[in-house]
């Protein structure tokens, strides 16, 4: 955003801040396509970004494990659908994170950001719906959805949620369960951009209701068609049971303190342990000093010197889209990217999967052994592409205040060699 703010006519920052509020409330097709093009074209000829390459996943996956796949999003790790073939029916996985190669869950709080990882909450918690192949929304603890707008333009989406399910802790889910989350996830003081006001949907939210058992609405500022594409990011708004909700302040995280608000002050106080309805139960994240519980990773941070070694997960035997193969998930900490290549290759290690645990040249490698046949143990996968790798020029400060300067630089870029060299040809060029 900062580097958008040299933006000149005829399109400022402003302007432009204004169009994308437009588009985000149009519904025609053929006005969505002309606004996009419009915006999309501005902010090209205002030369601060340079793509580079298609951000693809890569994954290497021990042979005995059959049907992988890759996911939808960055730190989405598909393991439902995974078979152990041959050997035990656990599985070890270093996965890529926030920090590059993995550290840590943090606490494991739903409703917050780091230390927590997506790709752990993104195991154990689960939304009202989920990005599916193709880009399409699919059902998650919501069955269906519909949409109506009244006179005034305000637009209430109805879900209708899912039955027999219960959170790891036993905890019901229903419509009574789905409203305390957002109480506490979307309460005023929280719907700020300081907040989760990154993102539109908590701006455009005016309340939530629920209309029966398994009924739950939420009604909107306007009419917002990404609404419920919003609601399938893994944070902040992800389920979590009742019993880990505190009665005296809300779930966000307690460092966050007193939040004021002109409507009403949020006192944060975390949450009390980990438990969703996702396909994995926390079981231990266990360190170098001792053995935490679901309430100790919730509520604790560690100790001078302390390291996480691994984490560990249990399959969830009563979710409601079926029970994985896999029996436990072990999500192991290494030192080094040789490291982990070292463990894959010993057999150690079952899988890595995302940006972050292999260098691009480490990988480029066992995808060659792999199709050389030089080495029998692992599979190597590349994910189509997720999203773009970009430079971002300020055009708010210094010499690339100038257009000039900004179109000089991106036409002095040669981008095939940063690819061939840096990633070792393993993502796709692209120019948009």
């Amino acid at each position: 955003v900062a580097a958008q703010q040299g933006m000149v006519e005829p399109m400022t920052k402003s302007k432009l801040d204004a169009a994308i509020t437009d588009v985000l409330s149009e519904t025609d097709e053929v006005l969505l396509q002309e606004k996009w093009t419009e915006i999309l074209t501005s902010i090209h000829e205002q030369a601060i970004y340079l793509p580079i390459s298609r951000l693809q996943n890569i994954a290497v996956v021990n042979k005995r494990l059959n049907n992988f796949r890759s996911g939808q999003q960055q730190f989405d790790i598909p393991l439902t659908q995974l078979v152990a073939i041959s050997g035990s029916k656990n599985l070890s996985l270093s996965p890529g994170a926030q920090t590059g190669l993995f550290v840590d869950v943090g606490p494991m709080n739903p409703h917050g950001y780091r230390p927590n990882e997506f790709f752990a909450n993104d195991f154990v918690y689960e939304g009202l719906v989920k990005y599916g192949p193709n880009s399409e929304l699919v059902p998650s603890l919501a069955e269906s959805w519909s949409s109506t707008v009244d006179d005034s333009g305000d637009e209430t989406i109805t879900f209708q949620l899912r039955k027999n399910v219960t959170f790891h802790d036993g905890a019901e889910w229903n419509a009574a369960a789905c409203k305390l989350n957002f109480d506490h996830a979307f309460h005023v003081s929280l719907r700020v951009p300081d907040y989760h006001g990154w993102y539109e949907l908590p701006l455009r939210i005016k309340t939530w209701t629920v209309d029966g058992d398994y009924t739950f609405s939420l009604h909107l500022n306007g009419s917002y068609a990404p609404a419920v594409q919003e609601l399938s990011f893994i944070r902040p708004m992800r389920m979590l049971s009742p019993n880990m909700i505190p009665d005296d302040s809300l779930s966000c995280p307690g460092g966050w303190g007193t939040i004021s608000h002109p409507v009403e002050d949020g006192v944060c106080g975390g949450t009390s342990g980990i438990a969703g309805t996702g396909p994995w139960k926390f079981v231990e994240k266990k360190t170098n000093l001792r053995s935490m519980n679901d309430s100790e990773t919730a509520t604790s941070t560690l100790q001078d010197g302390e390291t996480v070694e691994y984490v560990l997960f249990q399959r969830n035997d009563n979710h409601w889209d079926g029970v994985p193969d896999i029996e436990f998930l072990k999500v192991v900490t290494y030192e080094s990217h040789s490291a982990v290549r070292k463990a894959l290759e010993s057999g150690e290690l079952d899988m890595a999967y995302g940006i972050g645990p292999l260098t691009s040249a480490d990988f480029a490698e066992m995808q060659d052994a792999a199709k050389k046949n030089v080495s029998t143990l692992f599979n190597t996968y590349i994910a189509d592409p997720l999203n773009t790798r970009a430079i971002v020029i300020n055009s708010g400060r210094g010499v690339t205040a100038d257009v000039a300067v900004r179109k000089a630089i991106i036409h002095a870029i040669n981008k095939q060699p940063i690819i061939d060299t840096e990633l070792k040809g393993l993502e796709l060029r692209t120019d948009s």
